[in-house]
């Protein structure tokens, strides 16, 4: 069965990088059944060159435009509500794909079915499109992370079912890309792609700036600055802070989805269960960090030896904690 693809894109301040992706989009060998733009009130002529581009591709465009600001994460919720695709391709404004992208992603959803979430891998390259060599998937693994770390919002394809159940993006919860990642990995429904299938353009107005994305390998001293370095510069318990609120929204997001009878084949409320006994122990750990040394040592002791960093990183946990 043929399925109705979408497209969805956020635009701000994007004219200079525009029409390069809509070429890339328009040469697709799998065209779009719809391409969904929302700009967010740019100061630029984003929006004149979108109406000048129109004639020029070969299927819907449907543009929107905010009147004030909401932001990125804001922005792309609202061209996701209005996606009426089986499956939604989101799209940055200033990459490029390659003419088999959405063939290739919907041959792959094909022969893997049972995800709700589907993300591949990019080429970074510099400014004037130019390739790295470097694949954002290698960034990763080469600065330690995992692949549930590897959220790329221009690389996901997403399926409208779950897009069309999910609950709305909290306030302050930075970006609607781990938003949707999180959630579906929570149910082990997220699926990497180890292909490269576009060029991911990096530029000073980029608005994600992590260690992954640099144009350069991911070598031993910056590996070691990314892992420690927020302890040194004191940005260690802002960012813990940060990833406590946001398994507090996770944890409220899979409970929506457990309590409104979602007819997706996932268990979200063991999935919401899991996520409580995460928000636990960090709250816990949030907690022993605030005592003095003495006091947080024989706590994190005696926390270590009842098990309770046995779901973390063990020993480096502890060490961690006891840090303060």
């Amino acid at each position: 069965m043929s399925m109705k693809v979408s497209v969805v894109m956020a635009t701000y301040n994007g004219a200079k990088y525009l029409v390069p992706q809509l070429n890339s989009l328009s040469n697709q060998d799998r065209l779009p059944d719809e391409l969904i733009v929302f700009d967010d009130n740019s100061e630029d002529q984003t929006v004149a060159v979108l109406l000048k581009e129109i004639p020029n591709i070969p299927f819907p465009v449907d543009i929107n435009s905010n009147e004030v600001n909401l932001g990125y994460t804001r922005n792309f919720e609202l061209a996701l509500r209005k996606a009426a695709g089986d499956i939604v391709f989101m799209c940055d404004q200033d990459d490029y794909w390659y003419p088999n992208k959405i063939s290739r992603m919907l041959s792959i959803i094909d022969e893997q079915p049972e995800y709700l979430v589907y993300i591949h891998d990019v080429i970074l390259a510099d400014e004037r499109l130019v390739s790295t060599g470097l694949t954002k998937l290698e960034q990763v693994r080469r600065a330690g992370m995992k692949n549930r770390h590897y959220v790329m919002g221009c690389a996901v394809a997403v399926r409208g079912s779950f897009l069309r159940q999910l609950p709305d993006i909290p306030d302050g919860y930075a970006g609607h890309d781990r938003w949707i990642c999180n959630l579906a990995d929570m149910v082990g429904a997220k699926y990497i792609v180890d292909e490269p299938l576009q060029l991911y353009r990096r530029h000073g107005k980029n608005t994600s700036q992590i260690i992954a994305n640099q144009l350069r390998p991911v070598g031993p001293v910056r590996k070691f600055w990314y892992r420690f370095g927020p302890f040194f510069n004191g940005e260690i318990s802002s960012k813990e802070k940060l990833g406590l609120r946001s398994a507090r929204a996770v944890l409220k997001g899979l409970r929506e989805l457990a309590s409104t009878g979602s007819n997706l084949p996932f268990d979200f409320a063991t999935a919401a269960d899991q996520m409580d006994l995460k928000v636990h122990r960090l709250e816990c750990r949030n907690k022993l960090r605030h005592k003095n040394f003495l006091e947080r040592a024989f706590a994190v002791r005696r926390h270590y030896i009842s098990g309770g960093y046995s779901e973390d990183n063990g020993i480096k946990s502890a060490l961690r904690d006891i840090w303060g």
